[in-house]
């Protein structure tokens, strides 16, 4: 990372570590004198049409399509979700992520691979059981509130990793890197996301999927949705036991950074998407990233 570039900041300030080089007008010469090789463009604040996103984020069922006329900026960008109205061209912003035939299909997938993996991971799950058990003789499973498809509240269920009664003093709490709440059990649970496996169950009553947005807590959301502008979009999709933001991202990441992914996946998922997802968390499971 050389530095930054801005209309906004004062030249020679440090926003960390790296330095204000210049403005917009002085980018060509930048990078020659730099040497540069990457340039990323990032928005220093919500523009209107991710306020829009936000406010249509959450119809459900609705069948409006939503587009807008792109600047040259994004026509340079590109979409394969373009089409025209007489001779504008017109780029579709948000729609229907999954047709019926889609959802179908989805669900035979979740429910067969489901069974499958339930059956395989049964022996597991009564020596974690039984673990969790012995170390406190507190419940093995516990049960959360979480926001889904389209905002409907169900019940996560997951193998307890931390005390009995861990949110009595704090209230509601994001989890965060080397957890000191975490027991000890809970912490090689928690590593190797064994205590996420029984929301498997979740799949099988039609709450969640395998792969999709990770669904949050009632109270992260309402402060999300006000916080990140189309933070609602996310739920036009069954929530999943992971995603892309699980894969690409990292498990203790902002809010905001996870929504990017969720997005992504949401207007570009497939089965072969889902399939590498599978694939790749697998990858991140025996690499125990991020706990």
């Amino acid at each position: 990372m050389v530095g930054i570039v801005s209309d906004r900041l004062e030249i020679g300030r440090f926003v960390g570590p790296y330095e204000v080089l210049g403005r917009r007008e002085d980018i060509a010469g930048l990078i020659s004198r730099h040497q540069i090789e990457d340039v990323i463009l990032t928005p220093e604040e919500a523009s209107w049409k991710d306020r829009l996103i936000d406010s249509i984020g959450n119809l459900e069922g609705s069948q409006a399509r939503i587009s807008i006329v792109p600047s040259t900026y994004e026509i340079l960008i590109g979409s394969i979700r373009h089409y025209s109205i007489h001779d504008i061209p017109l780029i579709k912003l948000v729609g229907n992520p999954s047709d019926s035939v889609g959802v179908f299909s989805r669900r035979l997938r979740d429910v067969g691979l489901a069974l499958i993996l339930i059956i395989l991971l049964l022996p597991l799950w009564i020596v974690v059981a039984v673990a969790i058990k012995l170390s406190d003789w507190g419940p093995v499973v516990y049960r959360q509130d979480r926001v889904g498809q389209w905002g409907r509240i169900f019940r996560l269920i997951k193998f307890r990793t931390m005390p009995v009664g861990f949110e009595d003093e704090t209230g509601p709490v994001l989890t965060k890197a080397d957890d000191s709440r975490l027991s000890p059990v809970g912490r090689f649970l928690r590593s190797n996301r064994i205590d996420e496996t029984l929301q498997l169950i979740n799949v099988l009553k039609g709450d969640m999927s395998l792969v999709g947005p990770r669904p949050e807590r009632p109270e992260f959301v309402s402060q999300f949705v006000r916080e990140i502008p189309g933070y609602n979009e996310r739920h036009k999709v069954k929530p999943g036991i992971t995603g892309l933001a699980q894969t690409r991202g990292d498990y203790h990441s902002d809010a905001a950074i996870k929504l990017k992914y969720d997005l992504a996946y949401l207007y570009n998922s497939s089965f072969l998407l889902d399939l590498r997802i599978l694939l790749e968390t697998v990858r991140v499971v025996f690499r125990s990233r991020g706990v």
